[in-house]
């Protein structure tokens, strides 16, 4: 399945887009989604859970941030707001495109004895962000992807929503994780101002 984004244009060479409706994920079934970042046609990422993990394969000349010893270097990293996505990245980080057959995962779960069993890095996270290196007419682009977990701190599970993701627009160049607010909290800081404004200015009438 591809998916219907939207782009904007936010600060200086970098692009946030916004899946037309959040993209879930979790382990318990069989499914996938194709993500084409830049909206270009060609799928960049694939979404692919199955019964017990949940996988972002990169295409071709892509790759996505993991951990050093996480899942044997293969599990992907949980970033954080201002964090930087570039060439070089500080250890145990490392930039993965799925060798040898072994795809990026964010988790696996599975119920032993009765109790279920997870792991990765984004559980008991309600919002992190995954760093990651793509290809844009051969010339190669980073950026991130933001995932909220709804149920971070209820029961720990394989789980998210894909809610957003950025690229710098200009090549080889590095992008720092800086998420866009919700329409409703941009009004609201909006509308802050406007209130700021307006007592400043009738103190001064005063």
């Amino acid at each position: 399945m591809l998916l219907g984004t939207t782009s904007t244009a936010f600060g200086q060479g970098v692009i946030y887009v916004t899946p037309s409706a959040p993209i879930g994920f979790g382990a318990g079934a069989e499914y996938s989604y194709n993500i084409d970042l830049n909206n270009d046609g060609i799928t960049d990422f694939i979404l692919f859970g199955n019964v017990m993990s949940v996988f972002l394969i990169p295409e071709s000349g892509n790759a996505v941030v993991t951990g050093g010893g996480f899942y044997g270097g293969q599990g992907v990293t949980a970033l954080n707001k201002g964090d930087t996505v570039s060439a070089s990245l500080d250890l145990p980080y490392q930039w993965y495109a799925g060798d040898n057959g072994l795809n990026p995962i964010f988790g696996s779960q599975a119920v032993f004895d009765g109790e279920l069993l997870a792991d990765g890095d984004f559980i008991g996270k309600e919002d992190a962000f995954i760093g990651l290196m793509f290809q844009i007419n051969g010339e190669t682009h980073y950026g991130w992807m933001e995932i909220y977990n709804p149920f971070f701190d209820i029961l720990p599970v394989v789980n998210g929503q894909i809610v957003q993701w950025a690229y710098e627009s200009s090549p080889d160049m590095p992008i720092t994780i800086f998420p866009v607010p919700e329409p409703t909290t941009i009004s609201m800081v909006g509308m802050g101002l406007v209130t700021i404004i307006l007592t400043h200015k009738s103190r001064k009438r005063e």
